[in-house]
């Protein structure tokens, strides 16, 4: 079965220094951890003591999609994340996420039950390469995981129907550690040709692309929802 992916919102940080991220078009953090930052044409952690977390201001269908072009991850500790289907209202943390470590891991996991609750789905071993596309997609209860267009992690799983899309990116020593150069989400159709599924079909500037904005405030998660990943990186 062939999908069109329809980018919805694409940033490619283009644009002055800023701290957090253009609140217009994006949900800036949850409450607790760094927000993001621009610096040099570049996404990257405002610092390197909590990770940053935020998630797009656009509405998505239930299928969706959304992917990230890595520029760094380097450095033992330092790790990023891709989120799909996450809500953000306060203490409810359902999502889907990919979890990238400098070493290459690459696990996909689940969070439910507001977030206490984290189950691994799957996981592969990739090489990091400046460039590398890592994309996520759920259509229906299909979750699939994508590694510069080819699929490394494949599950089904019902437990969450819909929601944000979102990044975190924990750099372990300095903010350069982590850092990543574009950033697309979108919808997922079925029909003939379209994006590839590492990519995306009809790619527009940043600016050009929101549909619809939402408005929504992120409260705190609960200290060592994600075990080894974000939890631990606050006693850092």
């Amino acid at each position: 079965m062939s999908y069109v992916y329809t980018p919805l919102f694409t940033d490619t940080f283009h644009r002055a220094n800023e701290t957090p991220l253009n609140p217009a078009t994006w949900i800036n953090n949850v409450s607790g951890y760094d927000p993001l930052s621009v610096v040099s044409n570049l996404c990257v952690d405002e610092t390197f003591v909590f990770g940053g977390w935020e998630f797009a201001a656009v509405v998505l269908p239930n299928d969706q999609y959304a992917e990230i072009t890595i520029n760094s991850l380097v450095t033992a500790g330092s790790n990023l994340q891709l989120y799909l289907r996450s809500a953000v209202s306060p203490l409810n943390s359902y999502y889907y996420y990919l979890d990238l470590a400098s070493t290459g891991v690459l696990n996909l996991y689940e969070s439910t039950n507001s977030g206490f609750t984290t189950n691994l789905l799957g996981t592969a071993t990739v090489v990091i390469v400046p460039g590398a596309v890592l994309h996520l997609e759920a259509v229906g209860t299909n979750i699939v995981g994508k590694y510069n267009g080819t699929t490394v992690i494949s599950v089904v799983d019902s437990s969450i129907p819909g929601g944000y899309s979102g990044i975190f990116l924990d750099p372990f020593s300095s903010v350069s550690d982590v850092s990543i150069s574009k950033f697309v989400t979108g919808s997922v159709t079925q029909g003939g040709g379209g994006g590839g599924g590492g990519g995306s079909s009809a790619e527009q500037e940043f600016g050009t692309t929101l549909d619809t904005f939402a408005s929504a405030t992120i409260r705190s998660h609960a200290t060592g929802v994600m075990g080894s990943n974000i939890g631990t990186r606050m006693t850092r």
